[in-house]
């Protein structure tokens, strides 16, 4: 057991930061301003304002779940170990496999974070994520029903962008996708750090706008 312990020492800080930092990532504190159609859509497309509407609708609700996915996947992660337990005897019953069962009202079991994904992501992101989690390897797990985290192959980003009071242009729209671009807020009152931009596509896939790509 000391010796499983000292190797893990390495990934103590991300699972001190996970355990601390109890987000409720399903709340996302967005504030859309405004949302700027042009004035063509693509190949001749010409959206109808039922269109525009639907557009619009669609890619809030997505890009609210886009946020949240990256708060799972890049930034905060998802709280492990029973209430009330500490760092230590957390750090004492190290799984083998290095997967930690997750303590989460919301996210309780691999499907529930499987399908914020399928809701939120084209088959291909989804897959990606769900494989290769930041790149270092699969993340979440099934683990005997319940939802697993696998700490070793998670690492907190820093991550400088502010998606407060955001504003949407939607370009190149088609009947079944449209370009999102995205202009972030500064990320504080005094304007230290340039507002940033950040560019995407939704696509309709069976009567079901997810998104191409985004993340960020």
């Amino acid at each position: 057991m000391g010796k499983d312990k000292t190797k893990d020492n390495s990934i103590m800080p991300t699972i001190i930061t996970i355990v601390i930092a109890i987000v409720a990532v399903a709340t996302v504190l967005y504030a859309y301003i405004t949302g700027a159609f042009g004035n063509t859509g693509s190949d001749g497309f010409v959206p109808t304002q039922e269109h525009k509407a639907e557009i619009e609708n669609n890619s809030k609700e997505l890009l609210d779940r886009n946020y949240e996915t990256y708060m799972l996947f890049y930034q905060y992660g998802l709280p492990i170990g029973e209430d009330n337990e500490s760092d230590d005897e957390i750090y004492d019953r190290t799984p083998e496999d290095g997967v930690y069962v997750v303590n989460s009202d919301k996210y309780k079991t691999y499907e529930d974070v499987e399908n914020l994904l399928k809701d939120t992501f084209a088959q291909g992101t989804v897959r990606r994520l769900l494989e290769k989690g930041q790149g270092k390897g699969q993340i979440y797990y099934d683990k005997d029903g319940k939802l697993g985290m696998k700490i070793a192959n998670f690492e907190k980003h820093d991550y400088n962008k502010n998606w407060n009071n955001i504003t949407i242009e939607y370009d190149e729209i088609a009947e079944f996708s449209v370009k999102l671009i995205v202009h972030l807020s500064p990320e504080d009152d005094d304007n230290e750090s340039v507002k940033s931009t950040v560019e995407g596509y939704m696509v309709k896939i069976n009567d079901k706008w997810v998104l191409e790509d985004l993340i960020y």
